[in-house]
């Protein structure tokens, strides 16, 4: 069901497309015919548009990955960067803090031995 609804999508944007073509190259006397092309334009750009924001608002609510989702497996998400790196300067720390101590032991032990 889904595969016959995007295929009818396509279809009717290529004909939308198709009719600001030909409303373009070709000398058609209508009526208001700049406002019809006009319209057409907008359409060519505001819909791609709005059926991504929907396509992003589904895979925001839902937490599934879709084609409009904003970070790719192979891309990580920043606050995700930013976790990681939290995580990354705790166990530096914790690392910094064990070379201290090792440290202030060899000192006590060189202390001890003179």
């Amino acid at each position: 069901m889904k595969r016959v609804l995007a295929v009818l999508a396509l279809i009717v944007f290529a004909i939308w497309i198709l009719a600001m073509v030909v409303l373009a190259v070709f000398p058609i006397d209508i009526p208001n015919k700049s406002t019809v092309f006009m319209f057409l334009t907008a359409g060519c750009i505001f819909f791609p548009i709005m059926i991504w924001m929907i396509l992003w608002m589904i895979s925001v609510v839902t937490g599934k990955k879709n084609i409009a989702s904003l970070y790719n497996d192979n891309e990580s998400n920043p606050d995700n960067e930013e976790l990681n790196l939290s995580k990354s300067n705790l166990n530096e720390s914790e690392e910094n803090i064990n070379a201290v101590s090792e440290s202030e032991e060899i000192v006590n032990d060189i202390e001890k031995s003179e």
